[in-house]
């Protein structure tokens, strides 16, 4: 990924295109840009890194080489991407993420690298995908999913992230589709399914 970088000095201000891949830097001066392939060494302070278009792409906070702080990512048509947390380059608390529209694509909380607590996830329209809580990453409690019209798609519980009890799945225009028992992430026992227009379509045992 190619990046611009802003840094503020006593004397100038240069900009700086960072080649993560390669390492390779370059830099841009009154006379034209030069290239550096030694490695981009990160002090302290805000960094601010830009698209080739000059558009901003990032602001990232380092203290002493490590990400720290509020990072903010934003989309080349100047959309926010997502805003983070970091101590010590590891990632943490709350985060949200967008799509290049700005409607939000999902919410939630991350401690010591895992998922955690309530995390909610939305379709490209704004509307709410499915909601639910996690437990050291792994899906835990009863989760909901919903169709991008609103309409409630399906409800269950997941027992470390594999589902477990019973789960009722809906069509699209609200109608009863199946339900059944799940566990360690399986069918089992019977289930019943639905045509749209609410007739039994077919039972099966697992």
């Amino acid at each position: 990924m190619s990046n611009l970088l802003t840094l503020h000095t006593n004397l100038e201000q240069h900009y700086l295109q960072h080649e993560f891949a390669n390492k390779a830097v370059l830099i841009e001066e009154p006379l034209g840009w030069k290239t550096s392939n030694k490695k981009l060494k990160r002090s302290s302070g805000q960094w601010k890194f830009y698209y080739k278009n000059k558009n901003l792409e990032a602001i990232y906070f380092y203290n002493n080489g490590l990400l720290n702080g509020v990072t903010k990512d934003y989309y080349e048509n100047g959309h926010i991407n997502k805003e983070r947390i970091f101590k010590n380059d590891i990632q943490i608390g709350f985060s949200k993420y967008y799509y290049n529209n700005g409607k939000p694509m999902l919410t939630g909380k991350i401690k010591n690298s895992e998922n955690i607590g309530e995390w909610k996830f939305y379709h490209r329209n704004g509307k709410l995908n499915k909601i639910g809580k996690y437990s050291k990453g792994l899906e835990n409690g009863q989760w909901k999913y919903y169709y991008n019209n609103g309409q409630l798609k399906c409800i269950g519980k997941f027992n470390q992230g594999k589902q477990n009890g019973k789960w009722v799945f809906y069509h699209k225009n609200g109608q009863l589709a199946d339900y059944g028992s799940y566990s360690n992430g399986k069918k089992i026992g019977e289930w019943i399914y639905y045509k749209e227009n609410g007739e039994i379509e077919s039972k099966e045992k697992y």
